[in-house]
């Protein structure tokens, strides 16, 4: 692909400017033909590989790897937008598509020679990425995984509660405490390893097709040389959830499909239009004060666009093939994603009114 072929521009809308991109058109086409129709039938029983495998042939999976691995280095604004269209469209395979850069970023951040031959294969989308790590936020408090230091390399042990895309899944991101080192290893892990690593599938109210799990790890073997990054485990809660993205990963993208949805049932509505607006502001915001606000009032607007969907369409939106009471639950949801303690703060302070403190 030649550069002119992957300049991005941007188009207007009523959730303000939003950029243009090959990638962005291909994607669209994608969820219009194949992953939108199927949205509450996947959220009933499962993302399918061929979401995958659409979802490879457009692009997104090399969005944000660097050319020189075979990928486009796409504007960060691209890479959100197309994350944002997928969220509306299917909240499950939102959030299993969503995961595949979380190696990759610990990958270009601090991997080695061995991670970084991974690249190209992660960018074409043969290769598909996810995360296990949430639950080193509830160190020391709860010891779910450990890793303990062996002769080049580290033995992982214990319990992820949360994994997403199980069967789909095949390069993970891990993370377990080091209580020795006082610390975490990330490490780029390989699956399937049946002997090793076994996913639990876990029964979800929302974002039910997502196939998360709990993954039960016994004496898994990682080389050093599959290991991104050793951080100290005060420095990284830290940093939890402050250097993240601005907003919510895929509120928005809920918000807007669901207000579009809404307004073709109740055309003009002043009150669907003013959210419409709020949904413009925050996207053209600053990532300016409290990270930890602003992304809890993206999660709001969520709730209340998904709600106003489910309002403007009546009864019928509690109907198991209707779209929007996927959506709403996808919205809730959202509210316990990377859950630190200033995170669940920031987000009861919104529930509340979110008037100043």
């Amino acid at each position: 692909m030649t550069i002119d072929q992957i300049t991005a521009g941007s188009v207007p809308s009523r959730f303000g400017a939003l950029p243009a991109h090959p990638v962005l058109d291909r994607l669209r086409d994608v969820i219009k033909r194949t992953i939108a129709p199927a949205a509450t039938a996947t959220d009933r029983d499962a993302v399918p590989a061929s979401h995958l495998a659409a979802l490879a042939g457009t692009g997104l999976f090399g969005l944000s790897v660097p050319p020189r691995y075979g990928g486009l280095g796409a504007p960060p604004d691209v890479v959100t937008e197309a994350y944002e269209l997928l969220a509306g469209a299917c909240p499950s395979t939102y959030l299993i598509a969503s995961q595949h850069s979380t190696p990759i970023r610990w990958i270009l951040d601090g991997g080695g020679p061995a991670l970084h031959d991974l690249l190209p294969a992660l960018a074409g989308g043969e290769l598909l990425g996810g995360a296990a790590f949430g639950h080193v936020r509830t160190w020391p408090g709860r010891r779910t995984a450990t890793a303990r230091r062996v002769v080049n390399g580290w033995r992982f042990d214990g319990v992820v509660p949360w994994f997403s895309g199980a069967g789909l899944v095949n390069v993970v991101l891990l993370a377990a405490v080091a209580e020795a080192e006082h610390a975490i290893v990330f490490a780029v892990v390989r699956l399937p390893q049946p002997d090793r690593v076994e996913a639990v599938p876990l029964d979800l109210a929302a974002i039910a097709g997502s196939r998360t799990a709990t993954l039960h790890i016994d004496d898994l073997f990682v080389p050093d040389d599959d290991v991104a990054q050793l951080v100290d485990v005060d420095e990284w809660k830290v940093g939890d959830g402050r250097e993240g993205p601005a907003v919510a990963p895929g509120a928005l993208g809920l918000a807007r499909a669901a207000i579009e949805y809404a307004l073709i049932r109740q055309p003009d509505n002043p009150d669907l239009l003013a959210l419409a607006h709020e949904v413009a502001h925050l996207r053209g915001a600053p990532p300016a004060g409290d990270p930890f606000a602003r992304r809890a009032r993206s999660v709001n607007l969520a709730i209340r666009a998904t709600n106003a969907a489910v309002v403007a369409r009546g009864g019928a939106a509690l109907l198991a093939d209707d779209v929007a009471q996927v959506w709403a639950r996808a919205a809730l949801f959202l509210q316990v994603r990377g859950l630190s303690d200033p995170l669940r703060a920031a987000h009861l302070h919104e529930l509340a009114g979110g008037a100043p403190r």
